[in-house]
């Protein structure tokens, strides 16, 4: 799809072209997520960023940045806010396992002394590339549209910073206020100098608004736009103002209560049927990331003590109002659950959203509906799988069976049955996974993981049983493939241009 995109947009190579750039951030986005899956947050290294950016990017289609070069800064940055996300994740996990040494005496996790320099090592070197992305410049003198790039680049400096209170407030002093570096420690001392930067970025946040207003701009897709990220900015600089005000509990409800405003506005926009499809989009990709931005400083562990209620309006909304996203539902299961009561209380605010998923579901079909109800699943799940961890005791694992099987058993899904059997295969018992698989197999015979897990189940010393699970699972998939088609190929370009068409113009339902 990539390489005939770019034949249909070579013969314009200054225009970014919206499909291309958004075939790009997928490609990306699956190589992230798969490199993702082997990290050990704790020990990142900065060859990972390296793979990431030239062997699974500039490598693959130097045909396409050659051709279109304003693709490489947005990819470049897009790839520095994905490994900036592993490294602030690393720095946590690096404290939260500090802190485990010391309660537990658990040495092979102890942290080394390289591995915090080469966090540190990280962070000189992305200051470094983010100069490459969008080197800096002074806000004031852009259009809206060129605003776009240079103030998400600003964020991940600032995100690089956010470790060093002081030296956060020196950046946001340098970027927002355009003083010169070598004077900001004069600055410092002033009795004024936080109202002097929250005053220019409530000046920053009116001129930009004011220019989106008048220029209309097209803007980079996949990225939040620019009014969302001068909010966000202005996010940041109140939390790194914030042990400096008397009002502290005053500004931070201040911020929530603007964010759970945003958040209903978009979902009164969701019901309007003269908006379109891709304007939605954008919408979601903006409140998104204001939300992120705002979680990120609540879920510190200084702040989400101070401000538990807070993080749970947030984290609660965001949960609601993105239901079949990840990070929002691990959350918000962390929040609700850990102890025995917790875990009670989460199972009744569940229970309540499954209901009026099955009461929608009597009148229509909606594959989002599926997806809602297989994530509240996995919140339950996860609970449970939490606090056999708190309890710490090897007889929880039979529990913690017992409820993936449940949820297992009501959705009907490959996926959670395969996460049943691994649980099974915790709790030691060779008949209670045969049993799991004997499940499985009755409720998804087409799915061909569930019968090659259990056949790496068995080891190499049942050889007979594996033949036997081989050959039934050959029979499966013959008889479902000579009868049921699994999906419909569209051949033809400007078929699919047009059905692509069609998607985006389509109202959302809800």
């Amino acid at each position: 799809m990539i390489n005939q995109r770019i034949q249909k947009c070579k013969d314009k190579p200054d225009v970014l072209d919206d499909e291309l750039v958004k075939y790009m951030m997928a490609v990306l986005m699956t190589e992230a997520n798969e490199m993702e899956k082997e990290l050990k947050f704790h020990h990142l290294r900065l060859k990972r960023f390296e793979v990431l950016l030239e062997e699974k990017l500039e490598k693959v289609f130097p045909e396409m940045l050659k051709t279109f070069p304003k693709t490489l800064p947005i990819i470049r940055s897009v790839a520095s806010e994905k490994f900036i996300s592993w490294w602030e994740r690393g720095i946590s996990d690096q404290e939260d396992i500090e802190k485990r040494v010391v309660l537990s005496v658990e040495l092979e996790l102890a942290i080394t002394p390289t591995d915090k320099q080469k966090m540190m090592e990280i962070q000189r070197k992305m200051f470094k590339f983010l100069d490459k992305c969008a080197p800096r410049t002074v806000l004031k003198s852009k259009s809206c549209a060129d605003l776009q790039l240079p103030l998400f680049v600003e964020i991940l400096r600032c995100r690089l910073s956010a470790q060093n209170e002081r030296a956060l407030r020196a950046y946001l002093a340098i970027t927002i206020l355009g003083v010169d570096p070598q004077s900001v420690g004069t600055i410092e001392k002033e009795a004024n100098y936080a109202e002097s930067v929250r005053d220019a970025i409530k000046e920053l946040v009116k001129m930009v608004k004011r220019k989106q207003r008048e220029e209309m701009p097209s803007f980079i897709p996949e990225l939040p736009r620019t009014e969302a990220l001068i909010e966000s900015l202005q996010m940041i600089t109140e939390f790194a103002f914030l042990t400096l005000s008397p009002n502290m509990r005053g500004i931070v409800n201040g911020m929530v209560t603007s964010v759970l405003e945003r958040c209903q506005r978009y979902e009164t926009r969701l019901k309007e049927f003269t908006i379109g499809q891709e304007e939605k989009e954008r919408d979601r990709w903006d409140v998104q990331f204001i939300l992120d931005t705002l979680l990120r400083h609540l879920s510190k562990s200084e702040m989400q003590t101070a401000y538990i209620e807070n993080f749970k309006k947030i984290i609660t909304r965001a949960a609601d109002l993105f239901p079949c996203e990840t990070k929002y539902m691990r959350k918000f299961t962390e929040v609700h659950s850990g102890s025995t009561l917790k875990n009670m209380q989460l199972g009744i605010i569940l229970t309540n959203r499954n209901k009026k998923i099955m009461e929608s579901r009597l009148e229509r079909f909606d594959l989002e509906l599926e997806r809602k109800q297989m994530m509240n699943s996995l919140s339950t799940m996860f609970s449970s799988m939490r606090l056999s961890a708190s309890i710490g005791k090897s007889s929880n694992q039979r529990s913690v069976y017992n409820k993936y099987l449940e949820e297992a058993r009501n959705l009907h899904d490959p996926a959670v049955w395969r996460l049943a059997i691994k649980a099974a295969a915790r709790v030691g018992t060779s008949c209670l996974e045969k049993d799991a698989y004997i499940r499985a197999i009755g409720q998804c015979p087409w799915s061909l993981n569930i019968h090659l897990d259990y056949i790496e189940g068995m080891g190499p010393s049942s050889q007979d049983g594996q033949q036997t699970v081989l050959g039934k699972t050959m029979c499966y998939l013959l008889e479902i493939g000579d009868s049921m088609p699994h999906i419909t190929f569209v051949e033809e370009e400007e078929t699919l241009d047009t059905y692509l068409e069609v998607a985006m113009k389509a109202p959302r339902v809800e």
